[in-house]
């Protein structure tokens, strides 16, 4: 399985407040995610590959194009957010 890619005109961005900070999220079709990583253009190598591993451990996740960077994304409703070895992997880095 491989993980999607979007483009920015595919999804809505919103902010959510989680954990005593807000952070971003987006939606896409019905599903709503919140950011995982995001990557400078330079780094797209590195996308797929850690998109690819959390789909082999049951995370939903979905990457965008944008003008800037690649996001990687993971669905909010997923069960798998609730998982301690998902808190344990989730960077939320920004590349700025």
């Amino acid at each position: 399985m491989f993980p999607k890619l979007l483009t920015e005109q595919m999804i809505h961005s919103f902010n959510f407040y989680r954990d005593g900070e807000v952070r971003p999220g987006m939606r896409y079709q019905n599903d709503l995610y919140g950011l995982f990583q995001e990557f400078k253009l330079e780094q797209r190598l590195e996308v797929y590959p850690i998109a690819t591993e959390l789909l082999k451990k049951g995370i939903p996740v979905v990457i965008t194009a944008l003008q800037h960077s690649y996001v990687v994304w993971v669905k909010m409703r997923s069960p798998t957010r609730l998982n301690p070895q998902f808190a344990a992997c989730q960077p939320m880095q920004q590349s700025h």
